[in-house]
């Protein structure tokens, strides 16, 4: 009996020792939803072959539905993590079907598939599985307790909130996430019982772990009672809790779109956000700070520098703008940790630089002992810094002072090491300075054959003629 295409690329995925083979069948049967082509694909997903397998999922996902995900389910119990979380990640993607296949595992007699048949629901969000989900609350293994905890606060059905007052306060390890799943679900009892348990725990010798954990729960619902409420509180309190406590303000703050004016929130409080993890509240503080005319903010600005890469783009434009950063980075730079040195002299070039526009305009530029102050400082780093670090150091030498600059590489290039002078002239390659040609084409009859043809090259590359002797 002769097959049919079909029954040949089940076949070859069932039997064929070729891996490639294997993943094509499986491609295939992506476009066949016979119960043939799912119960083969099915039997492939412990494919010995990764790529094998991962085909097998896209195959099955393609063809979705509930007859897929029944079959899929009862891998969430197999003995290989990596099977195991395969069939998980498969569950997900199958969305709703997956919820009535994977809801029977929630009372396996193995905790790892309680726990495990607890987070897929979880990410489903689905409310139907909110009823199957909350006696898992009550489970005797810990960490399926905390799975259906937060797995409740991902769904943010109200029903669980009730429930999960109860667990907060007959089991004290679960208080954190609870008060995380609360502020998730947001809602007015969730409201009323974080705000009730902030007031009774902010002036006693609470878990300080669960007093944070509520602060960024009512944080997280962010709406004006829990502001007022912080807010009320804050002048009060010291430490990690004042910051914590100041975070979620300016996050709700910016939420509800309200002024950025926080009561009893001094400057130093502010510059402690700089270094928040959650990028919107850093961001916001330096929005305030921007527009305080602090020398000690100007100071902590500098030192919040290399943060993020997000955050020093804006600390580069409010430090460019202060009056009083120019001097500051100057006097700081030598004693700076390695890792901000670059921005700071990024710094000093974009102010020097706009410096010189307005002299262009007719407007001063900044006194001399000023500019020849930062070309000392700047200059004095060259010795200690990276080969990133110099590109950027000659790029602003040369802007802060061109013919002090020629003379320091007038210098530089008489080491007697052939390798220190290439350095040297390939870093000027890219420097955006009309003396660079000219004092490039100096060395075109250096005795080293590689520094001429450093030297050719960077000619060539700046578009320059060279300047061989005839």
């Amino acid at each position: 009996m002769t097959l049919d295409i079909k029954d040949q690329q089940i076949e070859i995925l069932r039997t064929n020792e070729d891996p490639e083979a294997r993943r094509q069948a499986a491609d295939f049967l992506a476009g066949h939803s016979s119960p043939e082509s799912i119960a083969a694909l099915i039997n492939s997903i412990t494919d010995r072959d990764a790529v094998v397998r991962e085909t097998v999922c896209r195959s099955l996902l393609a063809i979705g539905g509930a007859p897929v995900a029944r079959s899929v389910a009862p891998f969430i119990k197999y003995q290989d993590s990596a099977i195991r979380n395969l069939a998980a990640e498969l569950l997900f993607r199958l969305g709703n079907a997956a919820i009535p296949t994977v809801e029977p595992y929630l009372h396996d007699a193995n905790k790892d598939v309680r726990k495990l048949a607890v987070e897929i629901l979880g990410l489903l969000k689905h409310r139907k599985a909110v009823t199957a989900i909350i006696p898992l609350l009550y489970d005797s293994d810990p960490d399926v307790v905390i799975a259906a905890i937060e797995s409740l606060g991902n769904i943010g059905d109200e029903a669980a909130v009730l429930h999960l007052i109860q667990v907060f306060e007959q089991e004290y390890y679960t208080r954190t996430d609870v008060a995380g799943a609360l502020g998730k679900i947001k809602g007015q009892q969730a409201t009323e019982f974080l705000s009730h348990s902030f007031e009774s725990s902010v002036g006693d010798e609470a878990d300080p772990m669960t007093l944070f954990a509520i602060i960024e729960a009512l944080g997280n619902i962010g709406d004006q009672k829990s502001f007022s409420l912080l807010a009320n509180h804050f002048p009060r309190v010291e430490g990690r809790l004042r910051r914590t406590m100041l975070g979620a303000m300016v996050w709700i703050a910016d939420k509800l779109q309200l002024p950025m004016e926080i009561p009893g929130a001094s400057p130093e409080d502010l510059l402690e956000l700089l270094t928040d993890s959650d990028l919107r509240v850093c961001l916001n503080a330096l929005k305030v700070l921007a527009n305080v005319p602090d020398a000690k903010v100007t100071q902590g600005l500098i030192g919040a520098l290399g943060t993020s890469e997000y955050v020093d783009v804006v600390l580069f434009n409010v430090l460019e703008t202060r009056e009083d950063t120019f001097a500051a980075i100057v006097g700081r730079l030598s004693t700076a940790p390695s890792a901000i040195k670059k921005q700071m002299v990024m710094i000093l070039k974009a102010i020097a630089s706009r410096a010189l526009q307005r002299q262009a305009e007719g407007n001063e530029l900044p006194a001399g002992p000023e500019l020849d102050a930062a070309f000392d400082a700047v200059a004095n780093e060259w010795g200690g810094a990276d080969e990133r670090l110099r590109q950027v150091i000659l790029e602003a030498l040369f802007v802060l002072n061109g013919p002090r600059t020629v003379d320091l590489l007038t210098t530089l290039m008489r080491d007697p090491d052939p390798w220190v002078r290439m350095r040297t002239i390939e870093l000027l390659s890219s420097v955006d300075d009309q003396r660079v040609p000219v004092f490039v084409a100096t060395y075109i009859l250096d005795e080293d054959e590689l520094v001429r043809s450093t030297v050719e090259w960077v000619m060539e590359s700046r578009g320059t003629e060279s300047l061989h002797p005839n």
